[in-house]
């Protein structure tokens, strides 16, 4: 398990956080913990393509991402 934690992003084109599966065994056993997604855009805060095994607390904020929080609900 990653965990991707205390990290602070602003004005993403998209999502502030995403997750891809491009090579076999990559993309999957994040935990997104104490992050800040500052957005201000037309995507997630979170997006996970595909979900997988990834995690995202609820201590994490979002601000600014049109679509919401995340493509699944904090855990």
């Amino acid at each position: 398990m990653t965990a991707i934690q205390g990290n602070q992003g602003r004005n993403s084109k998209l999502d502030g956080f995403q997750t891809h599966a491009v090579v076999d065994g990559w993309g999957k056993d994040n935990v997104f913990k104490g992050n800040t997604a500052e957005v201000n855009g037309p995507g997630y805060g979170f997006a996970f393509t595909p979900v997988l095994t990834n995690t995202v607390s609820c201590d994490n904020k979002v601000v600014g991402a049109e679509k919401g929080f995340g493509n699944v609900p904090c855990a």
